[in-house]
């Protein structure tokens, strides 16, 4: 009888500490001192100082780092083996999923807590209040008493310290003041606006610029200096010059501007900036144009000065690298340059609704689709370079897309 007792207790000791230890906190996540996030195969993967991957075995997308490198606010996903359900989508996932919410993770603690359950996350402040978007629409969450509060529709955004938001809507940079509750242009395009239709109609564009008019735009918003810089690329393109200018604005609201690039007329071998990075100093800033003749994209690196002047003189641009297709660039320290390449290791087949159904790198044939019911087939997957800026030496740093950096 005595034995029976004791068993007895002893049963209930150990389970009480099992809960116990349940309800703890999960345990600090490794590699230590957090440097980048990306995702691969719809799990998130943190990147230590010493360059360490470690899988953190969340399943998640569109990760942003806090200045910090402490939190990190997550779109989460669940996957599943269904193809067809309209709630389905993302295909650059590599699995089909669903939406389950939008989270912040404390990495230390590696407690995770939901904000929404509805969005995608975007970027979240040094206060760790954060920006996510829904239906197109773009939302504060993550304040004291739970609710959502709306901002604008806008296509990129980024927090400006914890008080402003910078973001991009008809291809203007506006500025939202998250005290005041006011949004205004902060950057008007000069000459005559590029609107979102002429995305649509390229000829009309053409047209445009033919007759003489300026079109001009504001792009590629990016935050830097631990959130409290932003900046972004003026297009000034006409028949007698195209010109391209870095915007860089602080809480203050200062900016300065710094020419990159002008020819005479629209340029005839290379396209737009399509992507920019800058560094955390916001001393080097690197971006990516397509080559209209090569198919290809290459990235350029330019030093840029830090001197307090309204306007400053053309920086040196030097071409680093060239690949087919390229989907993100981050600095990972001022001279070591992340690019994210797209290449056709994969196939991922867009259905209705947004689903998507994954099935390696073999192609389906365009009966096969039409019998599925599905879409033309996409072949698309995503490689991480890492590209040594004194050398330009390049390596595959990890298979993985949606790169978030410490600003």
């Amino acid at each position: 009888m005595h034995k029976l007792i004791l068993s007895i207790m002893f049963l209930v000791c150990y389970t009480l500490a099992f809960q116990a230890r349940a309800e703890e906190p999960q345990p600090k996540i490794t590699p230590k001192n957090i440097r980048m996030a990306f995702i691969n195969d719809g799990s998130i993967f943190l990147v230590g100082s010493d360059g360490q991957i470690s899988n953190s075995g969340v399943s998640g997308i569109g990760p942003a780092l806090s200045p910090d490198g402490r939190k990190l606010l997550y779109t989460g996903i669940q996957k599943t083996e269904k193809v067809y359900p309209a709630s389905l989508q993302y295909p650059r996932y590599g699995t089909t999923c669903v939406l389950t919410g939008v989270y912040l993770w404390d990495l230390e603690t590696g407690v995770r807590k939901k904000l929404s359950d509805v969005g995608e996350a975007m970027d979240s402040s040094p206060g760790l209040k954060a920006l996510i978007t829904r239906d197109k629409i773009t939302y504060i969450v993550g304040l004291p008493d739970g609710k959502a509060e709306k901002v604008d529709s806008a296509r990129d955004a980024s927090w400006l310290g914890d008080n402003e938001i910078l973001y991009e809507k008809a291809f203007q940079v506006w500025r939202y003041n998250f005290s005041s509750k006011r949004n205004a242009i902060l950057a008007k395009s000069p000459g005559s606006v590029l609107e979102e239709k002429f995305g649509n109609d390229p000829s009309r564009l053409l047209k445009e610029i033919f007759s003489g008019k300026t079109i001009s735009s504001q792009q590629c918003l990016c935050s830097f200096a631990g959130g409290s810089k932003i900046a972004f690329i003026q297009f000034e393109v006409s028949m007698m010059e195209e010109k391209y200018s870095l915007v860089c604005v602080d809480e203050a609201l200062n900016i300065s501007y710094h020419p990159l690039i002008s020819v005479q007329g629209p340029d005839p071998r290379l396209g737009p900036i399509l992507r920019l990075a800058v560094s955390k100093d916001g001393a080097k800033i690197a971006f990516a144009r397509k080559d209209k003749f090569k198919k290809t994209e290459l990235v350029f690196v330019a030093q840029i000065s830090t001197q307090a002047q309204a306007v400053l003189n053309t920086p040196a641009i030097t071409q680093v690298c060239e690949y087919s297709s390229i989907n993100e660039l981050a600095f990972w320290d001022s001279d070591t340059l992340l690019v994210c390449v797209i290449d056709e290791s994969k196939t991922y087949i867009p259905l209705e609704g947004g689903a998507t159904l994954v099935i390696g790198a073999r192609q389906l044939e365009p009966s096969q689709i039409e019998m599925m019911g599905l879409s033309k087939s996409i072949c698309e997957a995503d490689t991480i370079y890492r590209v040594d800026l004194k050398t330009k030496e390049q390596r595959v740093f990890s298979s993985g897309h949606d790169m978030a950096i410490p600003k």
